[in-house]
């Protein structure tokens, strides 16, 4: 019982990120992206300033499969909803969204 309290206290937190494990990278995406925006990310000042790019969410999408594991079955044409972010490597991924520039 104390472990599993324990393991729980050791979960990374992220805002908006409660009591899933795993989150759709779509989901995943969205709170990049909101997160980069609350805390005034260099990243996400730049993406907000750029015009040419339509779906920041897509960027943020693409970019979570670039620098950390996604998991899901890719049978076919991989479709993003059915791709996971686990929720520890999500928080690895924002470590490196606030170290960028």
């Amino acid at each position: 019982m104390l472990l599993a309290g324990l393991s729980n206290y050791l979960k990374p937190s992220i805002r908006g990120w409660r009591g899933h494990e795993t989150r759709s990278l779509r989901e995943a995406a969205h709170l990049a992206r909101a997160l980069a925006e609350a805390e005034n990310l260099p990243i996400g000042k730049a993406l907000a300033q750029d015009g040419s790019i339509a779906d920041q969410d897509g960027w943020y999408a693409e970019s979570i499969q670039n620098t950390i594991p996604v998991y899901g079955s890719r049978g076919g044409a991989p479709v993003s909803r059915d791709l996971q972010v686990r929720r520890e490597d999500f928080a690895r991924y924002v470590d490196w969204l606030r170290s960028v520039w």
